[in-house]
């Protein structure tokens, strides 16, 4: 079924800058979907986020906000280890819940943004991530939409280019012009990062490496009333 309307849940890392292009590329209306949601490297990752956005010439550039009123400490996000040690099984860097809450609420406010068409919610996640994310795998993406069809009474569609491809086959898929984008992306869990320690990091160094491509990732200068950087 022909879909008009795209929404990329856009984190401003490699997977999900290049998922964004790859909408650009097949949708006639795409909207890039930003989530605050008190992630240590949130200054970094939604600046690389906003700059792809207007790279890739989205249409909309929504973001949203996701606020955890625990103290601190013992939020959703307290326990959290940004470098997974483990071969097998749930990966401490996990956040119980966060890619099916960001989905909930793209496809509540997609259906506002695009009041005719169907649409699909487009997510980066990859290979590497569905073996340590439950969240990021085909299956849980399956029924997840189609409660957010029944929910939302819209055709709605979770599409996940890369789901069953390693992050170095990534580039093989899209243009020159995203490859740029997505050399300047923000992968690092750390609020001070680049790291290259962090599970993001390492991954993404072998992704680049075995595609032989410059990694032009840089920390932003943050300045204040600066309103790309929050």
């Amino acid at each position: 079924m022909k879909t008009d309307n795209a929404a990329v849940l856009l984190s401003g890392g490699m997977d999900s800058v290049a998922a964004l292009w790859w909408a650009r590329a097949r949708y006639d209306r795409v909207a890039a979907m930003l989530f605050d949601y008190g992630q240590p490297n949130r200054d970094q990752e939604l600046t690389a986020a906003y700059r792809a956005a207007e790279d890739a010439r989205a249409d909309l550039n929504l973001r949203f906000a996701l606020a955890d009123t625990l103290p601190r400490g013992r939020g959703i996000l307290a326990g959290i280890v940004d470098h997974d040690d483990q071969a097998h099984g749930l990966s401490p860097a996990f956040v119980p819940g966060r890619n099916l809450v960001m989905l909930t609420v793209a496809a509540a406010h997609a259906c506002v943004a695009f009041p005719n068409g169907n649409i699909d919610l487009v997510i980066g996640a990859c290979k590497e991530d569905a073996a340590g994310f439950p969240d990021c795998r085909a299956g849980v993406f399956s029924k997840l939409a189609e409660a957010l069809r029944a929910g939302n009474g819209r055709q709605i569609g979770i599409v996940a280019p890369w789901v069953d491809l390693h992050k170095a086959s990534i580039w093989g898929l899209i243009s020159a012009e995203a490859r740029e984008s997505v050399a300047r992306s923000w992968s690092c869990y750390r609020a001070d990062g680049p790291c290259g320690a962090c599970t993001a990091c390492v991954l993404r160094a072998r992704a680049f490496a075995a595609a032989g491509i410059e990694d032009r990732c840089t920390r932003a200068a943050m300045t204040g009333g600066d309103g790309r950087c929050w």
